[in-house]
């Protein structure tokens, strides 16, 4: 399987599972159809009426969206009519949710606004609502918008959203939402390529897991760290990690029907990379007869995608066309995705001999390859990340300055009552210029760091962008490039043609190499080989052994 059809099947998979993880609200002992019985009943009343609509609305989001909403729009009037800002704070939460299953991103995002609307109206009541509760609602409104970026590709506004939820989280020292968002955080290092620190926070997600006591998280968090060893071709630990997964979610099959799912995607694609296909077409079917339950487009999509993959692994092209279609029909919103699906639907037509599709889809593929290749993307992140550490320097700084003030209105209250004894206040005015000058010291340097660390994120995300680009030019464009090369020069030269065919045929084969050639130096110049694999010194050094009379001494 190419590399980069590889590597997008995995973003696929946490894309797709990722809306489970800020539902902090407890489902898996929800009993839907004795709520309906109370409710028929019409016994309750008021506020109580108002914790059955909002249990019934979380408990039909996987199984019926329509009835989810239903009960969502009965709590937004009911909350109305008794002025309760938490329960249409919670309410627009749901229905931005279902609007979010259904792959209806505009509507999700208006319904998470008027969501925090109502939650900043909590705050006008502090005989109702604690600043617990106040912040509660709103960290799992930010979890929510971090999945909402998250679908779109729009990794850095995800985390910005998450590092939201985290502060609130180390605030109260909630171990659940900790581990939850380092989950997610985790996450989207895995998808920059930054696999050391998608580790790091996996691993702290899972050390909150267990301190938690929660075995959902604790599920949760292998799974996560399955993903990550997918991506680092490590397949025995990603194997590993997902079995530990499944022994909780394969025994919960009703309570988790997504990340169920989920896993059986996951386990389809680590045994397709260790060539074991016949498992990996279990999993898969496996996968799709659990979507069959819940109504979530996005992650039947992924299904049909790695079934295209499984065909075109084994030559079946007829195949492999149908899947990445329906694949394409279910889902096209996200640019991963449909690079994978162009680049396999281009692969299937070029075995199945039809050009023009051929050229249709590689068109496509390098199309939205290019507009996905936005610089900002690896920067930007960076800059979320200096951010987070930054405002920990400003309360910092902040207090430094609390400190200095308190010693100066200390300074003058002492020269007031001191105001006889000369020697005294001499030297009381000495010591608090000398901590007055030791805590701007102290900002100067805390403001140094700050802007060390902006530089060096800029400087690492400029360097891993162009690593990024040039070996998607490299494993992306030139891997098509070469199999239309192959295509063509297999067509039976011996049959009876024009000179002018002959002639066309030959500079064809000609375009298609100066291409080949282009594509290798824009990469080369973009991130040297040398530079990559062996460093500096020895980058510098090719270049002064290809320049007459010079010599490179370091």
């Amino acid at each position: 399987m190419r590399k980069g059809i590889k590597i997008i099947l995995v973003l696929l998979l946490f894309i797709c599972r990722a809306e489970g993880l800020y539902a902090y609200g407890d489902h898996r002992k929800r009993n839907i159809d004795s709520l309906e019985t109370i409710l028929a009943a019409d016994t309750v009343h008021g506020a109580e009426l108002g914790k059955i609509y909002r249990s019934l609305a979380n408990g039909y989001q996987l199984i019926d969206v329509k009835k989810s909403s239903y009960y969502a729009n009965k709590l937004i009037k009911l909350s109305e009519e008794l002025n309760l800002w938490g329960g249409r704070a919670t309410a627009y939460r749901i229905m931005a949710v279902n609007q979010y299953y259904g792959l209806q991103y505009d509507s999700s995002m208006f319904y998470y606004e008027k969501a925090l609307w109502a939650t900043d109206k909590m705050s006008a009541f502090p005989d109702k609502y604690t600043v617990s509760q106040i912040d509660d609602t709103r960290s799992s409104i930010y979890g929510n918008m971090g999945n909402l970026m998250q679908m779109q590709g729009k990794l850095h506004e995800a985390v910005s959203y998450y590092l939201k939820g985290l502060a609130i989280f180390e605030k109260h020292g909630y171990k659940e939402q900790i581990s939850i968002a380092r989950h997610n955080i985790g996450l989207m290092y895995m998808a920059l390529g930054n696999y050391d620190q998608a580790l790091s926070n996996m691993d702290t997600a899972l050390v909150y897991a267990v301190r938690s006591g929660d075995s959902l998280r604790i599920a949760s968090a292998y799974h996560g760290l399955a993903d990550i060893y997918i991506s680092r071709h490590d397949y025995g630990k990603a194997l590993e990690a997902a079995t530990k997964a499944g022994s909780y979610f394969f025994t919960h099959t009703r309570e988790e029907p997504l990340e169920c799912a989920g896993l059986n995607n996951q386990l389809a694609i680590i045994y397709m990379n260790q060539e074991k296909n016949e498992e990996a077409e279990v999993y898969v079917h496996r996968a799709l007869r659990g979507l069959d339950t819940i109504k979530y487009e996005s992650a039947r999509s992924t299904s049909y995608l790695i079934m295209a993959e499984l065909s075109a692994k084994k030559g079946r092209w007829r195949e492999a066309e149908q899947a990445a279609l329906k694949s394409l029909e279910i889902n096209n919103s996200d640019p991963l995705a449909n690079i994978s699906r162009y680049q396999t639907l281009a692969q299937a037509y070029a075995h199945l001999g039809d050009a023009a599709e051929v050229e249709k889809y590689s068109r496509l593929a390098w199309d939205t390859q290019k507009n996905l290749s936005a610089k900002n993307y690896q920067s930007a992140l960076a800059e979320l990340e200096v951010k987070y550490e930054t405002e920990k320097k400003e309360l910092q700084i902040a207090s430094l300055k609390e400190l200095s003030r308190r010693r100066q209105w200390l300074e003058m209250a002492g020269g007031g009552i001191l105001l006889l004894i000369m020697t005294a206040i001499m030297l009381a005015w000495l010591w608090a210029r000398q901590k007055r000058k030791h805590a701007e010291l102290q900002v100067h340097k805390m403001k140094q760091e700050q802007q060390l660390i902006a530089t060096r994120s800029v400087l690492s995300g400029e360097i891993q962008e162009r690593t990024r680009i040039s070996r998607d030019l490299h494993d992306g464009l030139g891997g098509i490039l070469s199999a239309a090369r192959l295509n063509i020069k297999d067509i039976d030269m011996g049959k009876l043609m024009e000179q002018s065919d002959v002639e066309r045929f030959i500079k064809a084969i000609d375009l298609i190499d100066q291409s080949i050639l282009e594509m290798r130096r824009v990469a080369h110049h973009l991130m040297p080989e040398s530079l990559s694999r062996f460093g500096l010194k020895a980058a510098v050094g090719d270049f002064c052994n290809s320049l007459p009379g010079v010599k490179f001494i370091y």
